[in-house]
Parts: structure tokens; sequence; C-alpha cells
């Protein structure tokens, strides 16, 4: 049945079936949230997860512009002030977080077709002075395997008591410590190299 499903969206698309569907939801306004969009050739593309490949976000941007109507912020915060409507199936195009390759790939591409966009940045993320962003930095050596058990544990002794759940649950407790005692903390990860800056200035 899972290998079933996706012929049967991908007919329902191809015959027309799917645009009547939606007819029901025309109204609705749709968010669409990217985090990272990078170049398959970039050096740094493998390190990340939540990253769309450069190519299949051109592919997206063709999908939104010939189904959806694409609105920026404004027009979505006066619809919801009774300003103005929005259109039928309005779509809203969003990226978290403020990684520095929205502007260096997804930006060029939102140019291309006058397509708006909204970031909404991590304020510490975009101020630091570092290359990386220091949340990045542990989860890349959670994945790699380089922070191993024992590390993990004496991490998670020093920035709380009890046992770390998972990467997210020792980004948490490293983020509800003391700024200098983290900072100890990260200095002693292994941490590989990263080939640009992470995260956007605030300039």
């Amino acid at each position: 049945m899972r290998g079933l499903r996706p012929l049967l969206r991908q007919a329902a698309y191809c015959t027309g079936i799917l645009s009547v569907a939606r007819t029901r939801v025309r109204h609705a306004l749709t968010a669409v949230i990217f985090h990272r969009v990078m170049d398959p050739a970039d050096p740094d593309y493998k390190r990340f997860f939540y990253t769309v490949s450069a190519p299949l976000f051109e592919q997206l941007l063709d999908f939104f512009r010939d189904n959806y109507g694409v609105v920026d912020i404004q027009h979505v915060m006066d619809a919801s002030e009774g300003v103005r409507p929005l259109p039928n199936h309005s779509l809203l195009i969003t990226f978290d977080d403020g990684w520095a390759d929205n502007i260096r790939y997804a930006a060029p591409q939102l140019k291309a077709r006058d397509m708006p966009a909204i970031i909404f940045v991590a304020a510490q993320a975009v101020q630091a002075n570092t290359v990386t962003w220091w949340q990045e930095d542990v989860y890349e050596a959670i994945r790699s395997g380089s922070l191993n058990d024992p590390e993990r544990t004496r991490i998670m002794g020093a920035a709380s008591k009890g046992a770390a759940d998972d990467s997210v649950d020792v980004v948490t407790r490293l983020a509800l410590m003391d700024a200098d005692a983290r900072e100890n903390i990260l200095a002693t990860l292994p941490r590989s190299p990263c080939h640009a800056r992470m995260m956007l200035t605030p300039e």
C-alpha cells in the first residue's frame, strides 16, 4: 500500500483531480518553512540536516508559481487585519534561523521569479562572531559519532543532573547553562571545519 500511495497522488495530480479537491481549501494560507538551501557542490552541503538542494529548491519555486499565489508577510498581516484579502491558494515562503546560504543560494532564485519570502532569525546566532553556530557544532559532533557516550554523559553531568534523551536534549540543556560554563564545554568538542560562515550577519 505504501508504494501505491505515491502513484495515486501522482495520478491525481496529472489528471486534475487534485485541483478539484483543492477548491475546498482555496481560502487557506499555506506556509512553507525552509531552513537551509545549498548547492550540492558546496563543501558544507553534507554537513547539515534540514537542507534542500538548490536544484530541488528551483523546482519547488516553479511549482509554487504554477499552483499558488505567493504573498509577502505584509499581505498576510493586512489580511489578518481586514485591510485586503489574500488571493486564492495563497502561500507564504519562510526560512527559519537565518542561515547565510539563504542569501547565497535561495535569494537569487526568489529574485529571478520575483517571489517574496521572509527569514525568521535566531538573533543570538546571527549576532555571534563565530563562523559556526554552537548548536550545530554539538549536533555535528553527535551525528558524526565524535561525541561518544562517555563524552555526552560528561557534558550532560555538567549541564544538568540526569541523562540526555537525544541530541535536542543535549543542546537544550547546554542552552540553559551559564554562557561561560557552556563555552568551556564547547571548547572541548571535536569540530569539523566549516568552509563559510553559517549564519547571516545583522547587516
